[in-house]
């Protein structure tokens, strides 16, 4: 709940340099990607684009600031060893199948968006960077995988050299405060070379209930589901899906 408090007031708070007519109030019932979007959205309509560039540059940092405390934090430890006990599939193994099935080889440069420390791809036989928005978070990463190249960035700036990956994945990501999945659609055709691969995935469990895809879109990450899968379907050949025991997982090949 600190975690939640903490997310609403960076929005309440730095409403003020925002006009007026499109200041709100955040809302706790909804996802805050969808909230920043149609935020975003109204701005630009009404040709107010300075106040989004405002935004991103002044309260985009906070909120990634904010998401980096809470998952270094001990309460998301055990939330995530919790969730690696019960999770009955090695996401490694899974990963690895997914691309090798796209027709890539071991020699494939491969980047993990918003990795945290890296566990999920730790043991994939790819040549691997992962970014993550925490610069403490990736030194961890770099501690405990010093094969694997970590930088500092975010999914709408990873500051990578454009064309660069085969393959670019991303892990619960497009869901979480900060990101916007158009913006991370589109950083991603930056870095990724021509027909590049996308890996996407969603929790699936909510609340102790393990979900389909169609009951994954039940709660407020259903409209960030349903933006992302609308995204990829334009973006991708074709979109494959793969629901797991505890992420449905959404991989392709660009257009």
């Amino acid at each position: 709940m600190h975690h939640n408090n903490s997310l609403e007031n960076v929005w309440n708070q730095n409403q003020e340099i925002l006009p007026v007519k499109i200041r709100s109030r955040y809302s706790t019932d909804a996802n805050f990607c969808i909230q920043e979007r149609n935020m975003r959205n109204r701005l630009l309509t009404e040709g107010l684009e300075q106040y989004w560039f405002l935004w991103k540059s002044l309260v985009r940092p906070k909120i990634h600031i904010n998401r980096s405390q809470k998952y270094s934090s001990d309460d998301f430890i055990v939330q995530r060893s919790q969730e690696y006990s019960r999770r009955g599939e090695n996401w490694n193994r899974l990963i690895t199948d997914f691309l090798l099935s796209e027709g890539l080889n071991n020699y494939a440069k491969v980047v993990d968006v918003g990795s945290n420390e890296g566990d999920e791809v730790a043991n994939i036989n790819f040549k691997m960077t992962c970014v993550e928005p925490s610069k403490h978070i990736c030194n961890i990463g770099r501690a405990k995988y010093p094969y694997i190249n970590f930088k500092v960035g975010s999914a709408d700036n990873t500051l990578l050299p454009k064309h660069s990956f085969d393959a670019y994945i991303s892990l619960r990501t497009w869901c979480v405060a900060g990101v916007l999945a158009d913006e991370a659609i589109t950083e991603a055709e930056r870095i990724l070379k021509s027909q590049g691969r996308l890996i996407i995935s969603f929790p699936l469990r909510y609340k102790g209930k393990l979900r389909s895809w169609d009951s994954v879109l039940e709660d407020k990450i259903a409209p960030v589901a349903r933006w992302t899968r609308d995204i990829l379907q334009e973006k991708l050949f074709h979109v494959n899906c793969h629901a797991g025991y505890e992420d449905f997982f959404m991989y392709g090949r660009l257009k």
